[in-house]
């Protein structure tokens, strides 16, 4: 016999304070990861430098998992050994470590310190000299092995060895551009970069024709080292002498020094360093090497068998140290004095030219040499002031956003609103519980990122109110009418999180710059939202709903007055209107991004990006000629943006993008990197000089972030990658859930509102960066997010509806939805809007594509989405049989009557 309804109340009352229980547990040890642990800040929050490392294996090798985690290692002990605190050091894609220091400064000690791979080898000299011949310069030495080197390398590939080609290339004046490269491509990459980075006006003849064709021009060269040889160079006065001569011919390069080219057999590797100390010697600083036991006896017989010949020949022998194909010196060994060798397992590295590069040298050599190679691709470096504004900007229009939902809830929903206040405030102590314990790095778009998901809570609690609405005015009581109303939402809340947590996934794994971080906190935010949906909300009216005041209509803002749906627009009458001006404000989306061009980020187009703060008034002119004046040759775009450093707004603020540094002071020694790191460093100083000059900088007004061509490259294939998958992927999601034919109108809508972000920034001149990419594909997430509430309550009427077209079941659907589509724009809107007013530079950016986009999808649901799918539907026989005896009921003046048995294809 079953049990009355009020015998079985308290056991379900249980069960929710059961379930409330839980999530007090939850809320408890939340508040006590929040109380115990601090938020992990990224770059742009608490200041410092950030630099991101391309990876590029020897030869025709693949660069492998292992080696990107032994180079983390290594650089994390390096970086530790500096003294830096809290460092974050991960790989990024298939090719890329980021290494992030907070609070640093010193951009060129730290790129030494970390891109220096330290591959320390010592050569038995005279011995391993090709030839016993010295060039004057790298095209020299390599011109006269090139037939050896071609026929080496056709060799090695004919024995199936495994083949490690090193080329470099030369201008038409035989000066070297780039090398080495592991392949012909790879060294078009390389002298790209290089040209780039060079003044045009001392760019050499052709450069114009590489990027374009992708190939070295015709009258530029390129050689290759013999295989089992490598390439190094150093002073000449050292490498020349005895029976190695200097070869005359050559363009002489005092900065490289002379060039030789060595059998790659070194008697000792760095491996076997014990320990490596700066400090003062004869002559400027040295670093002093101490071997551990096996390195110890090793270099003992190197040192012997090179005394040994040395009386042989009765001339003194020298054992040449080489630090990444860099001769450090060729120290001789006086077969008089030692002639067994040199005992004690030590050794010493002079000609130093600062304790700073002592240090540094020590450093690398103590935690041992990189992998592989890698070369610096971005830079970025941002003043701890502007960190800590811009975080008290986001937090502020975080609180703000918060509090304005809150209260918009409670005005629309009543009481159900302020449950789901207190769902929201659970929510949150939650998910900073959450990132505080992962822990997860917050960062600027990261700040965006929990903003957003505060729009994604309240949406959820909104599917449930309006269902539960629906469910009261049908004829259910308010109890009935919860239960319903979260059975029917639940199944639209799961598909439309779905298609949110798809773009945060892609996101993740894409990993665009601080795109991850924005990612990362997304995803969480929406799961966490169907946990606070499902799980409190949902417990907490179960309780509530037993209590007789609880069960008063007004509580829930339910009303019976009306039966059916609050509105009734005639939305399908206007199909073909809705499905033109679709066309038409496409066509004007793409015209305008083709005219006028987006503004492509510096993360973009590669270049250098100064954000710059003045205690002065000034304008964009007088910025831009101010760069002029440290180097005519300066072509930059210019534009004033809010003063996000200080209190009060005062002075003026830029961002200046040039596409490279000109107008510093080459280096004039060290490697061609280590020369041109010094020449951007001093165009950089000279930049900053020039402003504060001119315009007073503002304490921590002078932040810099400069981009590689290659890593600019690589970041726009990305995006176009992750938007492309999106695509593929929520037109997949959308096919499984519902059918093929569906997906048709998702994709439309998903252009059309992705066209009209990229038509906003193209009209407004915006800048496009990876945080707009990242904003865009959230754009694609909340439009789907729309049009799956409409097709989710399309699939329901079609089996309600079992007369009527199926234009009639969409327009009823619409209706029905609209007060919700209504409701969850603006609760995303508010805080997205606060963004928008109290965030910096990035934070609008990024809140300026999210406006247009979620006002576009809920048009775009309603204007696109439904409209075509509606057409297409209406092609099938069975739905065109419905629709002509709709047509013919309704010309008649009387009701629907079916005119076959044929059932149509499901909804």
């Amino acid at each position: 016999m079953t049990e009355p309804r009020n015998k079985r109340r308290p056991e379900g009352s249980r069960t929710y304070l059961v379930v409330l229980l839980i999530v007090a547990g939850v809320l408890l040890l939340s508040f006590a990861s929040g109380y115990r642990n601090a938020v992990r800040l990224g770059l742009d929050l608490q200041g410092g430098l950030e630099l991101v490392l391309k990876a590029t294996p020897d030869g025709d090798e693949q660069l492998t998992s292992e080696q990107l985690t032994k180079a983390v290692e290594v650089i994390r002990s390096r970086v530790d050994s500096a003294g830096t605190t809290e460092p974050e050091i991960r790989t990024q894609g298939s090719d890329q470590v980021v290494v992030s220091l907070p609070g640093e400064q010193n951009v060129d000690a730290v790129e030494r310190i970390v891109s220096q791979r330290a591959q320390l080898r010592f050569y038995e000299w005279e011995k391993n000299v090709v030839d016993d011949k010295v060039f004057r310069s790298a095209h020299e030495a390599l011109r006269a092995n090139d037939e050896s080197a071609k026929a080496s390398v056709t060799k090695a590939e004919k024995d199936g060895g495994k083949v490690t080609r090193q080329l470099y290339a030369f201008d038409p004046q035989d000066n070297l551009i780039a090398g080495p490269a592991s392949s012909q491509k790879r060294l078009v990459e390389q002298t790209i970069d290089a040209v780039r980075g060079t003044p045009e006006a001392d760019r050499p003849d052709g450069w114009e024709t590489i990027e374009e064709e992708g190939a070295l021009p015709k009258d530029w060269s390129s050689f290759e080292v013999p295989v089992g040889n490598i390439l190094v160079h150093g002073p000449p006065e050292q490498l020349v002498g005895g029976d190695i001569a200097l070869q005359e011919g050559g363009k002489f390069d005092s900065n490289a020094g002379a060039w030789a080219l060595i059998k790659d057999d070194p008697g000792l590797s760095g491996d076997h360093i014990k320990s490596a100390t700066a400090g003062a010697g004869q002559g400027g600083w040295v670093t002093s090497i101490i071997f551990d036991r096996t390195g110890g006896r090793t270099f003992g017989k190197v040192t012997e068998q090179i005394a040994k010949d040395g009386a042989r020949k009765g001339t003194p022998q020298r054992f040449a140290i080489i630090l990444d194909d860099v001769v450090q010196s060729v120290p001789q060994i006086d077969y008089k004095q030692y002639p067994t060798g040199i005992k004690g397992g030590q050794a010493q590295i002079s000609g130093l030219d600062d304790r700073q590069e002592a240090d540094d040298l020590s450093n690398v050599l103590n935690n041992g040499a990189l992998p592989v190679r890698f070369e610096v691709v971005s830079k970025t470096q941002v003043s701890a002031t502007l960190g800590s504004k811009s975080l008290e900007d986001g937090l502020r229009a975080g609180a703000i956003g918060l509090l304005a939902v809150m209260i918009y809830l409670i005005l629309v929903y009543r009481m159900l609103g302020l449950i789901a206040d207190l769902a929201l405030g659970a929510f949150a102590l939650i998910f900073y519980g959450i990132v505080v314990a992962l822990p997860v790095t917050m960062t600027l778009p990261g700040i965006a990122g929990a903003i957003l998901t505060i729009g994604v809570a309240a949406d959820a609690n909104i599917i449930i109110f309006e269902r539960i609405r629906e469910e009261y005015r049908a004829g259910r009581s308010v109890v009935q009418s919860i239960t319903a109303g979260y059975k029917k939402g639940f199944a639209t809340i799961l598909d439309a999180s779905a298609v949110t947590l798809i773009t945060a996934a892609l996101l993740i794994v894409i990993s665009i710059g601080t795109v991850r971080g924005f990612a990362v906190l997304l995803g969480i935010g929406t799961l966490l939202s169907m946990f606070t949906a499902v799980a409190f909300t949902y417990a907490l009216l179960g309780v509530l709903s037993h209590i007789p005041f609880f069960q008063k209509p007004w509580v829930i803002g339910g009303s019976r007055k009306h039966q059916g749906p609050r509105f009734h627009l005639p939305f399908m009458k206007y199909r073909n209107f809705f499905i033109g001006l679709t066309c038409a404000v496409l066509l004007a989306a793409f015209a305008t991004v083709a005219i006028r061009g987006l503004n492509l980020g510096v993360d973009f187009r590669s270049g250098t990006r100064f954000d710059v703060q003045f205690q002065k008034d000034t304008n964009v002119g007088a910025v831009g000629a101010a760069l002029l004046k440290v180097d005519p040759d300066y072509e930059a775009t210019v534009q004033e943006t809010r003063d996000t450093v200080g209190g009060k707004q005062s002075g003026s603020s830029f961002a200046v993008t040039v596409d490279k540094l000109l107008g510093g002071t080459r280096g004039s020694e060290g490697t061609a990197a280590e020369r041109t790191r010094e020449q951007q460093s001093s165009a950089q100083e000279r930049v900053r000089q020039e402003f504060d000059d001119q315009f007073t900088l503002k304490d921590g007004g002078f932040n810099v972030e400069t981009i590689g061509p290659s890593f600019g490259k690589q970041v726009l294939q990305l995006a176009i990658v992750a938007v492309i998958a999106s695509l593929i992927l929520e037109v997949l999601y959308i096919w499984w859930r519902f059918e093929l034919l569906y997906a048709v109108p998702v994709l439309l809508s998903l252009i059309h509102d992705m066209a009209l972000a990229a038509g906003a920034y193209a009209i407004t001149g915006r800048e496009f960066n990876s945080t707009t990419v990242a904003a865009l594909l959230t754009i694609l997430g909340y439009s789907l997010y729309d049009t799956i509430i409409v097709f989710d309550r399309v699939r329901e009427n079609a089996h309600i509806l079992r007369k009527s077209s199926f234009s009639r079941i969409i327009n009823t659907s619409l209706n029905e939805v609209l007060a919700r589509s209504i409701n969850t724009s603006i609760v995303v809107l508010i805080p997205v809007s606060f963004l928008m007013i109290f965030g910096g530079d990035t934070l609008q950016d990024f809140a300026f594509a999210l406006l247009i986009g979620v006002a576009a999808g809920v048009v775009s649901s309603i204007t696109v989405a439904s409209p075509v799918l509606s057409l297409l539907k209406e092609r099938e026989p069975a739905w065109q049989k419905r629709l002509q005896a709709e047509q013919a009921a309704d010309a008649a003046g009387g009701t629907v009557i079916p005119t076959t048995g044929e059932t149509p294809s499901k909804a």
